[in-house]
């Protein structure tokens, strides 16, 4: 009842809010207010869509809830950067930055949320994968696609969701609710921004009406409550506002004090002719044919040292670790380990296997009887004997790691791994459904017809050819034909 009354208040804010940005200014400047087909439907877009996202994370609630708050708060924050390009000029580099710091802010917090520890880690990958679509307005000629790039992305990890959750409701509308968000807000760019933000030529200048109060560039949103020092606490969807950024950017825009800046690299080409004025002059001692120093003769090169932290000592390895927390085990930072066994008494136990590495020899983990999911990540030369998995199998950022499922598990999941192997000891366990991404050398191993005959190594597809066939794209696997 309390969650229900809390989204009800959210509710109520936001459309006060809308209420007093439509009713500010003078009545002289009356037209000048309206807002722009565009910016109201970004509103009609802001009030259903993200908001039903928001609703449905609300009812898993934790790091989940508290992740859509900053969803919520980023698509607010790209309202009122729309209202800005209907009404002003096309601005200059670091005005432009400003206007994008309060979208990129909650952006990034976002996105910083994802865990791999935390029990809803896919739902927290899901929006951190694909949160970066709101930086579709600075992509042009074609920021359509770019919003399907994020979302394409980000569906490996729903995938994840529908399986582990077993397509429990509440999760089913949240991964639909985020899906669809991404794709109204995909359709939203077709209808209104096709090839880009269009800013207003007869419009004012951004500074000016950034000077103007109209809309806050340290505020994340343009609403009284939120310019308010005195602010009430958060509710739901609605948090209080920081203290004023500095000035940033979108992070695939952000000007830096060194390295690559797209921001300083349009200043310096702005200038034209004038950008060779810094230039010295090279004079004919300078030459390398001139130099002295360059006899054409090869000298031996001086031997690098190897470098070593301020004590001289390298970093100390981090402590290994094997106990249980709940219902979840821990297996981290072993190396060179071949006694770890894990004897489940009960279906709901997890195990989590990090970091763990083989040096002299592979650190090998057992895990007995049935466990609900197994997560194995960051590990190297190691090895993993499974009975049965209930859930998911997930292997992620692993190099050289074999995995061997004696009985049974529905679904393996293998993402940014590095030869490794998959052995299914079972008939049952040969049915398992394998998701790979971003895979190479990557082998399944299975039993022969008979007892008498070879295991049989199968290759997973790296390569991948599309083709348009009968007006549709089709994408098929590789075959490379031996001679």
């Amino acid at each position: 009842m309390a969650e229900k009354l809390e989204t009800l208040v959210a509710r109520l804010e936001a459309a006060v809010s809308k209420l007093e940005l439509k009713s500010t200014g003078s009545a002289d400047a009356a037209g000048e207010d309206e807002e722009s087909p565009s910016v109201i439907a970004f509103g009609d877009f802001l009030d259903a869509d993200v908001t039903t996202f928001f609703d449905a994370a609300s009812k898993i609630g934790g790091a989940v809830k508290q992740q859509a708050t900053q969803v919520f708060d980023a698509f607010r924050a790209q309202r009122e950067f729309l209202v800005a390009v209907s009404k002003c000029k096309k601005p200059s580099v670091a005005d432009f930055q400003v206007a994008l710091k309060p979208t990129s802010d909650p952006m990034v917090a976002a996105q910083d949320m994802k865990d791999n520890r935390s029990e809803h880690k896919n739902h927290l990958a899901l929006v951190s994968e694909g949160i970066g679509a709101l930086g579709w307005v600075t992509m042009a000629p074609t920021p359509g696609p770019y919003v399907k790039e994020m979302l394409d992305a980000a569906l490996f990890y729903g995938n994840k969701i529908l399986v582990e959750t077993k397509r429990a409701p509440e999760h089913v509308a949240y991964f639909n609710s985020f899906r669809d968000m991404l794709n109204n807000l995909a359709s939203y760019i077709k209808d209104h921004h096709r090839t880009g933000i269009q800013w207003n030529a007869s419009g004012i200048e951004l500074k000016e009406f950034l000077a103007s109060g109209e809309i806050s560039a340290s505020s994340h949103c343009g609403s009284k409550q939120a310019a308010t020092s005195a602010a009430p606490a958060p509710v739901a969807g609605i948090p209080a506002p920081p203290p004023p950024p500095s000035v940033s950017m979108l992070q695939n825009v952000a000007p830096a004090t060194g390295g690559a800046n797209p921001g300083a690299l349009f200043a310096e080409l702005n200038k034209g002719g004038a950008i060779t004025k810094g230039l010295k002059k090279v004079t004919d001692d300078m030459k390398a044919k001139n130099r002295a120093d360059r006899s054409g003769v090869v000298s031996e090169l001086p031997k690098k040292t190897p470098v070593s932290t301020a004590s001289g000592k390298r970093a100390p390895a981090k402590p290994p670790r094997f106990e249980k927390e709940g219902n979840k085990w821990y297996i981290e930072n072993q190396v060179d380990n071949e006694t770890i066994e894990v004897d489940s008494d009960s279906m709901k136990n997890a195990a989590y296997i990090f970091g763990c590495s083989g040096k002299a020899r592979r650190t090998v983990v057992q895990l007995k009887n049935k466990l609900n999911a197994v997560t194995v990540d960051s590990c190297s030369k190691t090895s993993v004997v499974i009975d049965e998995v209930i859930g998911s199998i997930e292997i992620v950022n692993c190099k050289s790691v074999e995995v061997q499922v004696s009985v049974a598990v529905p679904i393996i999941t293998i993402d940014k791994c590095s030869a490794c192997t998959l052995y299914l000891m079972s008939e049952k366990a040969m049915e398992a459904e394998i998701i790979t991404s971003k895979n190479d050398s990557l082998n399944v191993i299975t039993p022969g017809k008979s007892e008498d005959d070879d295991m049989v190594e199968t290759p997973v597809p790296e390569q991948y050819c599309t083709k348009l066939v009968d007006g549709k794209w089709v994408t098929t696997p590789v075959e490379h034909a031996s001679g």
